[in-house]
């Protein structure tokens, strides 16, 4: 009996590591990492999201001019106890802790958004000097604190170079560090095939592939709406021919 009571609690240990509650933690509370965390803290199979910020030293900028540094702990902290204050309200039932990078000891997923923003004009390529140098130093604090099982979502820009770089910063396995990749400029077409049809976006099934940036590609090929290819549903519901399509889809 006592070897089945083993067996069985030895069973649900791993039923809980598959199905139980999971530890998320947003290093970054930007606009889009304070996004991140929110959209995290209101998912039920959530129960804990962590908030990490990145101290910035003083520095000189490009055209020499210092820059004041700062430490955001205080406002990662005041974010995380406006969220927790609102939980009742949600569908979600975990918490949000500001800290530092202990708390990823026991963490399921990390997900850097920490970064410089993209200026109007500028490439996500031209990003790079300056976000690599950010998202290695994240890794750096990071990797004494990465557990075995633990997962690394790359959001910073460009996202498919930085995750490149956080996967030689951590020297883990590649299938454990995860660039977000195009998965935000497909929501966003799959929005605009259903404002130019006049139909729930949730009906379309469409995908950017490729950099996420300039040289992204849209696989029209491969969209559809509903089972319908959407080459076929633009000529059957808006009279469009194939010629029309193709010119739409530049």
């Amino acid at each position: 009996m006592d070897k089945i009571r083993e067996l069985g609690l030895k069973g649900a240990e791993k039923m809980a590591k598959v199905f139980g509650k999971k530890k998320v933690v947003v290093v970054g509370d930007g606009r889009v990492g304070s996004s991140a965390v929110f959209a995290l803290f209101q998912q039920s199979w959530i129960n804990e999201v962590g908030v990490i910020d990145v101290v910035l030293p003083g520095h000189k900028d490009e055209n020499g001019e210092w820059v004041k540094g700062f430490n955001a702990m205080h406002n990662v902290e005041g974010d995380a106890l406006d969220m927790n204050d609102g939980a009742s309200f949600l569908n979600g039932n975990g918490r949000v802790e500001g800290c530092d990078y202990s708390i990823c000891d026991d963490a399921d997923a990390v997900v850097i958004t920490s970064g410089a923003p993209q200026k109007p004009g500028q490439t996500r390529l031209e990003l790079l000097g300056a976000n690599a140098s950010i998202v290695a130093g994240v890794c750096k604090q990071l990797k004494s604190h990465l557990n075995d099982h633990c997962v690394v979502i790359v959001v910073s820009n460009p996202c498919d170079v930085l995750a490149w770089v956080a996967y030689k910063t951590l020297g883990i396995d590649s299938k454990r560090v995860i660039g977000s990749g195009c998965v935000l400029d497909s929501s966003r077409l799959k929005q605009e095939i259903g404002d130019d049809l006049g139909i729930d976006y949730r009906s379309v099934n469409a995908t950017i592939i490729g950099e996420h940036g300039d040289s992204e590609v849209a696989a029209y090929s491969a969209a559809s709406i509903g089972t319908t290819p959407i080459r076929q549903y633009y000529e059957e519901y808006k009279g469009i021919s194939g010629a029309e399509w193709a010119f739409k889809c530049k």
